[in-house]
């Protein structure tokens, strides 16, 4: 990525912020709330369809996306607060694992941006904007936001963690299809082999970045 593309990504990302916050300052909670369950009633129908439609959706599904990251974020928080507390305690693990806390809450926002980015790089040529690509990613995430509420049960119910941990592994291979069909979709691929191959550099970017990352000490 020459000097040019990275200002022009960052100049996207300060829009897309931008865009986050009006959005936050303007919603009506109870009446987003409504409008979420009906549009997660209208993907279990059709989910293939509806993330076609995300897709061309440009930034009117906004709230839906910042609603995913919100409870995304906030079960991830809450998992990582109780299993914390639930464990012996040492004046020495203070800070590391109040660190790991923090960590760990951010770790929706990493996957969605990574994955956003790596996407805005491989089709900047299709896609002018980055706002489209990260409301698509978020939303195809959902399945993994669901997985993230139902882990919160397995730190109140360790024994249920064979179920759940199979229910997450399937929830998780829902995701990347979604994203896939999503990103096929917004990017408007016709040769299904040359994005296909796009599609596996854009996760091989993801994986490696969840290996950098994790090296610091943030799980994504």
């Amino acid at each position: 990525m020459n000097d040019n593309e990275k200002n022009e990504l960052k100049d996207e990302a300060l829009e897309a912020v931008s865009q986050v916050k009006d959005v936050i300052k303007n919603i009506d909670v109870k009446e987003e709330a409504e409008k979420t369950k009906g549009f997660f009633a209208e993907m279990l129908a059709n989910p293939i369809g509806k993330m076609r439609s995300v897709a061309n959706s440009g930034s009117s599904l906004l709230t839906v996306a910042i609603i995913i990251l919100a409870t995304w974020t906030a079960a991830v928080f809450v998992r990582s607060v109780l299993s914390t507390l639930m464990r012996t305690w040492r004046f020495a693990d203070v800070i590391p694992r109040f660190v790991n806390i923090i960590t760990s809450t951010l770790s929706p926002a990493f996957i969605v941006l990574i994955l956003a980015i790596a996407v805005y790089i491989f089709y900047k040529d299709k896609v002018k904007q980055f706002m489209p690509i990260l409301i698509t990613v978020t939303i195809a995430s959902a399945p993994r936001a669901l997985g993230a509420v139902l882990s919160v049960l397995v730190t109140l119910i360790p024994t249920s963690n064979m179920v759940i941990g199979s229910i997450n592994a399937f929830l998780y291979l829902i995701s990347i299809l979604l994203v896939y069909f999503g990103i096929k979709a917004l990017v408007v691929e016709d040769n299904d082999e040359s994005f296909f191959k796009n599609f596996m550099k854009i996760q091989c970017v993801y994986f490696v970045a969840r290996i950098v990352l994790g090296a610091f000490g943030i799980s994504i």
